[in-house]
């Protein structure tokens, strides 16, 4: 690509890319004329036309329980797999390459892929390289008038794709406005708003959003965090279909979830190996119910699978039904993009998801810091969260750095008390100097 950009490709080597960045090859001829101006839904039709026979994919890697290595496609997967799957069913030669990259996040679901889709994986510590981060751009008032005109038609329960940029950006901030400060954010609309915001989405999210997106942007992470991004949507057609009708209220099990799948059909009754799957797969039914002979059986309790009669339809609610459904996917994106701290949350994502799922709870005060009292008393635990925050950033040089910046910007005093908890009441070193002023500067 270097030798594209300079204009020494040598005569025997073309490059062919389906994205450019606009005014990127300005003056040069050979890159222009040899891009390929693709929908990213035709990209593998494109590339089998070309004639691909080699199939290079960065991927991510960490090793299991057991040490063995896990892999994952992280960035681009649909592609790839694609790919891989229209070529081996047509019994066409290609070869892939699985280059780990320590840099790649690992991403789960079907991104997650076995060492068997790959002819050869690299793992020298040569290919990993830092991936391409893009800053965040200023958002100007003109992005926000933007952004909260076009919001306010994203209705609750629906389906959200946004894109990179201070525009996406906006529209992030105008959602995220829009759920936490509901009555600030309605006298900004009336204000923008000549028709005074009538006919618009203005309420709070109770059912959340659902993300399916081209690519997955830093503003889309946000509202991931703060819970609106959250609606699940399942890949059982019969299920996905019952909660979309509200024949199944949401993803708390209970006797109507399991009387809404069989009214509708999708049960075989008495139900089969295949059926005590699906409803145990999809969180339905305890994990640890068995089949056999005709009886559905849990520890002591032991029922009918003929669930239309109404004692074993009765028994199996009782004692037998989980709790929530499960195999829901809340975002569905293709790739990614975004600045350092957004590549930073992906890297423990899973912890985030979960926190994204619990954060409703916790802003009712169900999921209380403290549900069973402290004796750390207020000053205690402001010391505490500010040393929390100094130790996380110590192993991240982006947030070291801005805690750092911060401190020296705001030159804020620590207070006296806790000064002397500290032990820092007399900083006579260097060291403990900027320790007090760190610590004094993010309390």
């Amino acid at each position: 690509m270097k030798d594209l950009r300079d204009k020494v490709l040598p005569p025997n080597i073309s490059v062919s890319e389906f994205f450019i960045k606009t005014g990127d090859y300005l003056g040069n001829p050979q890159a222009q004329q040899s891009c390929i101006s693709a929908n990213y839904t035709h990209v593998v039709c494109d590339m089998m036309a070309q004639g691909v026979n080699v199939l290079a994919h960065a991927i991510a890697s960490k090793a299991n329980h057991s040490g063995a290595l896990r892999l994952s496609l992280s960035s681009n997967p649909d592609l790839t797999l694609e790919v891989m799957e229209k070529y081996r069913a047509t019994g066409k030669p290609i070869t892939a390459v699985g280059v780990v990259n320590q840099h790649m996040h690992f991403m789960l679901n079907s991104a997650e892929v076995g060492a068997n889709l790959f002819d050869i994986v690299v793992t020298d510590p040569a290919s990993t390289h830092a991936v391409f981060a893009p800053p965040n751009n200023k958002i100007n008032l003109g992005d926000y008038a933007i952004g909260l005109h076009s919001h306010s038609l994203v209705v609750d329960g629906g389906i959200l794709q946004i894109g990179i940029g201070s525009l996406g950006d906006a529209i992030s901030q105008a959602l995220i406005l829009r759920d936490s400060h509901n009555a600030n954010y309605r006298r900004m609309m009336d204000a923008l708003c000549v028709d005074r915001s009538a006919g618009r989405e203005l309420n709070r999210f109770g059912h959340g959003l659902h993300g399916c997106l081209e690519m997955f942007v830093n503003g889309f992470l946000k509202l991931m965090k703060v819970g609106i991004v959250r609606r699940e949507v399942f890949s059982d057609l019969a299920l996905q279909s019952l909660l979309n009708e509200g024949a199944i209220a949401g993803t708390d099990v209970t006797p109507q979830t399991l009387r809404a799948l069989v009214d509708a059909g999708r049960l075989n009754l008495p139900l089969s190996v295949v059926d005590l799957h699906f409803l145990q797969e999809y969180g339905v039914v305890d994990a640890n119910v068995t089949l056999r002979d005709g009886w559905l059986t849990l520890g002591e309790h032991r029922f009918s699978a003929k669930l239309l009669q109404q004692d074993a339809f009765d028994g199996v609610c009782q004692h037998m039904l989980g709790t929530l459904l499960r195999g829901g996917i809340a975002m569905t994106g293709g790739f990614f993009l975004g600045p350092t701290d957004f590549y930073e949350t992906l890297r423990t994502m899973p912890s985030q998801a979960q926190a994204a799922k619990l954060h409703p709870w916790a802003e009712t005060g169900h999921l209380l810091d403290f549900p069973y009292d402290t004796d750390l008393t207020p000053d205690e635990l402001s010391m505490v969260g500010a040393l929390k925050k100094r130790q996380h950033a110590s192993e991240h040089l982006a947030e070291i750095l801005s805690l750092v910046f911060k401190s020296l910007w705001d030159s804020k005093e620590m207070p006296a008390t806790y000064q002397v908890l500290l032990g820092l009441s007399d900083a006579y070193s260097l060291k403990d100097s900027v320790l007090r002023r760190l610590l004094a500067g993010n309390l």
